[in-house]
Parts: structure tokens; sequence; C-alpha cells
């Protein structure tokens, strides 16, 4: 086998009718006794050469539409590697002959059914999604690909927006200079930079195009803003560098959008281009490797991975020649890939399950679905407040209350055990692609470790709502009744004789006077103790959680989140677990908030009666010691339910991270998020600074002597800790410490399966 290299700008003719080599350089008719002569000399007998001559043309679509335009028939034993647009041409079923490569129809059609598994709104014909392409203007290829991009989505009922840009946005040809040629490093400085996410020097002048994409990225992102969301976005072009070009302008703007392209490129799988390449689905007609299992014994092929599909389809096409076997069918194969951080999944054949994609797709059904998740946390909450304190054992909750929690617990433990063994054993050990539901398993383009961190987080709420509720039943049972007893039940008046002995008043009209102060401090005591009743505690956390529900999706509608996930079954599971995650959340979230809040109004309420006084001026006698005390344990039990929702809030965030997969913030979320831990904060620091009144309220009485005063100092358990002590301050660095300790051990994970 001899291979001879040529110029493709060269034009090419036919020497003569009875040869096999039809296409030769114009400018050497002698072509082929030169061959003879100079690479094969030791054939002095020509005659003697059984072989064909076989042309693998490096041509587009351009040069087969003008070849096919200016031949009557085409040649035989030529192909064209590169040429995958459908030729417009009388003759086209003689002339297809010679694409060797899956053509842009197919091409398309596998890219249109992928984006159908991942966007719902693509089933839905009532309001079908945006969809943004960029394509080049001044080439066949992209003509036609456009042509059949438009044809595809039509029948979705979709209406593509495009956007054309000429080749080479650079202002560079793409072929390779001639020897000699004075290479212009300026020229390249701007590629460079722009690649390499630097800032450039735009320019209005000049063949270079980067000032028109930038003000195109900026027009895009104002029509978003005013408008239904982009879902996808498709970069279309002949040139590499062109399409490299343009995902770095626009991803940043449409971060959450799916964007896809075609031929797969070496290119896109360098880390440094992670930034806008990472999640690029990429339909080929090729992979990189010319060989799908390299272990395979029985083939001797040593190749490395290609640097693009065109070159892995010039091996098999020579590989077919050399084994005589039959080419003269064009390729109908199209391999769908994802783009992970320095490698290309194939998710060719994982199938995914399209029933729940008309679903997912309707307005209604997203509010349904977090509407039922919230009466099941509802449930919950009704199951856990069910401990009762005179039980064997002590707080036990009732026989189906512990059914449902230990059922969603068992649930949760389950799929979260499951997901841990396929996403890590199958990815560090077998090291090969799956998916499960049509999902990859891969690290860095699968929702699966999201999920998995969502369903750790519904079965860490479940408990953590139950633990709250005991320990605010058994253990605050307790410093409630000995507070309730202190404030309500102790109450004497006294009064110092001359003599600093302390007597009883026998007095009617002080007696009356004191006992109408002391009924007054019991009924206020008794009307805030009520804020912790167990049913009223109840319905204000119901009625609470409603009201951040339906403000939570007035947010989501205005911004909405994305799901980067494939598969209709992948996509609900994600859904049911989120929802059931959020409701957790806001049912802890309420219930903190509560608990804190009623703990503050009793705080304010006791500080007001110290603050005004009995009606002569002097309050009436109390253990002053012992309501601290009580009001100290109170309240750190209390306080330790921060850390709860807290807990789930870290958990629910980090599922969202980029590492796992293209999980975008939106603002809905980062107010959402922002908002929930606002309120944790604010309640706890109010307590704080009541409890803090309170102290130096007692701490201002005129009649403590001495040694009580300094006892009263010394009771620091509560809200009367310092703040080094406080829960709030134990609950940030509990947080950061989960969020560190889990975000290290997860980087690490990826970092060993990349």
């Amino acid at each position: 086998m001899s291979v001879i290299w040529t110029p493709k700008q060269l034009d090419f003719k036919r020497i003569n009718k009875n040869e096999n080599f039809w296409f030769l350089p114009k400018e050497q008719n002698g072509i082929k006794e030169t061959i003879w002569q100079k690479d094969v000399p030791q054939l002095k007998d020509k005659s003697s050469f059984e072989g064909d001559f076989w042309v693998l043309h490096h041509g587009d679509s351009d040069d087969l539409s003008d070849l096919s335009a200016a031949s009557a028939s085409p040649p035989q034993h030529a192909v064209f590697l590169r040429a995958t647009a459908r030729l417009r041409t009388q003759n086209w079923k003689v002339w297809k002959s010679l694409q060797r490569i899956t053509s842009d129809k197919i091409l398309v059609k596998a890219l249109v059914d992928e984006l159908s598994r991942r966007i719902p709104g693509l089933h839905d014909r009532r309001k079908p999604p945006r969809i943004v392409v960029f394509t080049e203007s001044d080439t066949t290829y992209c003509r036609r690909i456009r042509d059949e991009l438009q044809y595809r989505l039509k029948v979705k009922h979709v209406i593509p927006e495009f956007y054309s840009y000429l080749r080479a946005l650079d202002g560079r040809r793409d072929e390779p200079r001639l020897p000699g040629s004075e290479d212009n490093s300026k020229s390249q400085e701007p590629t460079a930079s722009l690649l390499q996410r630097r800032a450039i020097s735009e320019t209005s002048f000049g063949t270079s195009q980067f000032d028109y994409l930038r003000r195109t990225a900026l027009e895009l992102k104002r029509r978003a803003n005013g408008r239904q969301n982009v879902v996808a976005l498709g970069v279309l072009g002949s040139d590499i560098y062109d399409k490299m070009l343009v995902l770095q302008a626009v991803r940043p703007v449409l971060p959450d959008a799916v964007f896809f392209t075609t031929d797969l490129d070496a290119l896109y799988l360098e880390r440094t281009k992670k930034s806008f390449s990472r999640n690029l689905v990429v339909a080929s007609a090729a992979d990189l490797n010319v060989k799908k299992n390299p272990n395979a014994l029985t083939n001797r092929w040593k190749i490395p991975p290609m640097r693009d599909s065109y070159q892995t389809v010039i091996v098999k096409e020579t590989r077919n020649i050399l084994r005589l076997r039959n080419t003269t069918k064009q390729a109908s194969k199209a391999y769908i890939f994802e783009i992970a951080a320095g490698k290309q999944v194939d998710i060719t054949r994982a199938g995914a399950a399209s029933w729940p994609m008309w679903w997912l797709a309707q307005p209604w059904f997203s509010p349904v679905i977090f509407v039922l998740a919230l009466l099941n946390a509802f449930v919950i909450l009704w199951a856990v407040t069910t401990r009762v304190k005179n039980t064997s054992p002590p707080g036990a909750m009732k026989n189906w209350a512990k059914w449902w929690v230990y059922s969603e617990i068992t649930i949760a433990s389950t799929g979260v055990l499951v997901l841990l063994f396929l996403l890590t054993l199958w990815n560090l050990i077998f090291h090969r692609c799956n998916s499960l539901s049509g999902e990859p398993l891969n690290l860095g383009i699968s929702i699966w470790p999201s999920v998995m961190i969502r369903l750790l987080a519904l079965g860490v709420a479940i408990y953590l709502l139950s633990r709250a509720f005991y320990s605010f039943v058994v253990d605050g049972d307790v410093e409630r009744a000995d507070l309730k007893h202190t404030l309500a039940g102790s109450i004497q008046f006294r009064r110092r004789n001359r003599g600093g002995k302390a007597v009883s008043t026998s007095f009617p009209t002080f007696q009356r006077l004191f006992d109408g102060a002391r009924k007054a401090l019991a009924k206020t005591i008794q009307f805030r103790w009520s804020l912790f009743y167990r049913r009223t505690l109840r319905w204000r956390i119901v009625k609470l959680s409603i009201v951040y529900l339906v403000f939570s999706f007035v947010l989501f509608w205005i911004w909405q989140p994305t799901v980067p996930g494939r598969g209709g079954s992948a996509l609900l599971v994600e859904k049911i677990v989120l929802a059931l995650g959020v409701g957790l959340y806001l049912v802890h979230l309420i219930f903190c908030f509560d608990l804190h809040f009623s703990s503050w109004r009793l705080l304010r309420a006791i500080a007001s009666h110290f603050d005004r006084g009995s009606p002569t001026g002097t309050p009436p006698s109390i253990d002053l010691e012992e309501m601290l005390n009580s009001l100290g344990l109170l309240t750190t039990v209390i306080g330790k339910t921060l850390l709860y929702p807290l807990t789930v809030l870290i958990l629910i965030i980090l599922s969202r991270l980029n590492i796992f997969d293209n999980w975008v913030m939106t603002p809905s979320l980062i107010i959402t998020f922002f908002l929930g831990a606002l309120v944790l904060v604010a309640a706890s620091l109010f307590l704080w600074a009541e409890g803090a009144k309170l102290k130096g309220s007692v701490l201002a009485q005129t009649s403590l002597r001495p040694a009580e005063r300094s006892s009263l100092q010394a009771i620091n358990s509560g809200v009367f800790a310092p703040w080094y002590k406080q829960p709030i301050f134990a609950a940030i660095l509990s947080a950061l410490a989960v969020f560190g300790s889990v975000g290290i051990a997860l980087t690490r994970l990826l970092s060993q399966s990349n």
C-alpha cells in the first residue's frame, strides 16, 4: 500500500477512461508514471501490479457538490470522507456512493432525539421551548444541516432562531499555510486569549468577527431576561475553532442551556476549555477510538485515539479497503457523546423512557408534586408529634407513626446505598459507562450523585425532626414544668422589717394587690406558654409552610431552575426526591423558627414584668436563680434545633454543585436558600439578645444581695451563655465543616475517577 498526500486545493480531473485512478492533479498529467518510478521503483513490470488505486478525498461538501455539477458520472474507487451534506443533483442516487461518512440527515435526527430526552418542553406542542442555533452562512455543509435541523424541529412544533456568521471568526483561514509564508503571531493572539478566558481587545473593523459574536451574546442575554428562557443552543460549523469561540462567548450567558453540535474533536476534551465545553452534546459519525475494545486479542491494530472523528473515518475506510470489504454503502450510524472533564462519554445506546416527559412538561405538574411532598412532610410532622413523655420507653411514637417514619428512612437509606455502589464501584473499579433509566452513571455528567445526596438529606431530615421533638418533649418538659412552677406558683410578697428580717405581710390591702399581680403574671406566662402547645404548634407549622411554598413558587415561575439530566424516568425521580427533601426542609425551618419565636415572646413577657415592677413599685419575690436556670436549660434544648434545618439546607446546596453535573444556581434558588438561612440566624440572634436583656433586668433589681448577684451572673446556659457558645455560631461552624469535608471527599473521588 502506498499513500500519496496531495494538497486539497488542487483541482482533479480524469486522465484515462480505462484506468481506475480517476482523480489526478491537472498540473501533473504523468502522475501515474511518476508514482511507479519514484514511490515503487522495485516494480519494474507494471503489469504485475494487480491492485486498485483508491482516492480517499479530504474534500468537504462544497468540493463534492462542485464535482457532481461538473461531471456526468462519478468516478470509481474514489470516496469523500468529509462530505456529509445531501447532494442536490438529478443523479443524486448515483453520486451518493462517493460518500463514506454518516450524513447530516442522520446526525440531525440523532441530535433532535437526544434533545427530546433532555428537554420536556419538546413533548408539549402547546408551548414549544426556545432553541437558538449558531451556524455558518457561507458553506454548503451548514446550509444543508440548517435546513435539516429546521425540518426536524418543526415536527416538534419548534421554530429555532438562527444566528449566522461567516467562516473563520478570527479572520484566518483554517487551511494550512504554504511553506515560507510569514507567520503572523498577532493574528493568533486574540483566538488564544479568548479560548484561555483572557480579556481580548475587540475592534469593530478588519476581518475578525469577535465584536459581532460578543454583541450577539449580549443580545441573547438581554432577550433571555425578558422572554422565554433558551433551553438549548446549537453550534454548527465546519471550523472547530469557530465553534469553540462561539461556545466561549455564549456559554456564560446561557449557563443552564443544553449546548449541542456535530463532529467529535479532541479539542473539546482539553481541561483548559472544560468551563465552556463540558456537558456539550455531540452527534458524530465516529468516535475518537478506532477500536471499541482496545484489549481485543484478535485485533492487531495498535492505534491511539484520533484527533477528530474524520481521522477515525479515514482509518476505518482504509482498513475496510485493505480487508477487501464492501465499501460502496454510506455509513448510517450516528454516535451521541457528552463531554466530561477530559473524556467523552458514549451515550448512544443509553435508552431512556419518554412517557414521563409529557407530564414533566405540564406547568401544573411541578406544583402537584411539591404539594404532595409537603403533605408527606405534614404526615411525618404529625407522626413525630405523637411522642408522649409518660410512655415506656419515654417519648415513644404511636404504632402507625413508627411504621410511616421508619419506612421512609429505610427507603431513603436503601436508595443512598444503591446509588453509592453504582457511582463508586462502577466508575472506579469497572471503568465503564453505564446508565440508569437513561441517565449516565459517569461522574461529572450525571445527576445521580445529586439524587443520592438529596436522598441522604431526606433521611437525615426525617431523623432530625424526630429527634428534635423527642428532645422537646422528654428533655424540655422538665424545664417547662419547673419554669412554670417558679414563675406562676412561687411568687410571694415579702416585706422587710427594720431589722432586715423578711416576714410575710398580713395586711389585706397589700395581700390583695400582690395576689392580683401574681395572677396577672401567671396569666401572662400561661398565655405565652400556650405557644408551645402541641396541637397549636402543628397548625402554625402547616400554615407557615404553605405560605413559604407559595412564595417559592412565585420565584421559581420567574426564574425556572433546570435539571441537566436525560430520560423521563431519571428526571421524574429527581423531581420527586427533591420535592420530598424540600418539603421536610420547610417543616424543619418553620418548626425551628416557631420554637425560637415562642421562646423570644416568653422571655420578652418575663422581662417586661421585671421592667414594669409591681403595682407598688416593688416586684414580687421570685426565686430568680431557679428561673434563670430553667430558662437557660429550656433554651438550650430549643437552640439545638437550629442545627437541624441548617444541616438539611447544606446537603441540598451541596447536591447542586456543578462538580456533579451542569447544575446552575438560579436567582430563585439563591433567594430561597439565603432567606431560609437568614430566618434561622435572625431567630437565634433575637432570642440571644432577649435573653441578655432579661438577665440584665434581673441583675438590675436593687433588692439583690451580693451573693445572689454573683450566683445569677454565673448562670451561662442557653441564651445566657457567651456569644461563642451560642447555637448559631456552633451551627455555622458545623455547617461549614460538613460542607468542607463532604466537598473534599467528593472532589477527591472525582479526581480519582478522571
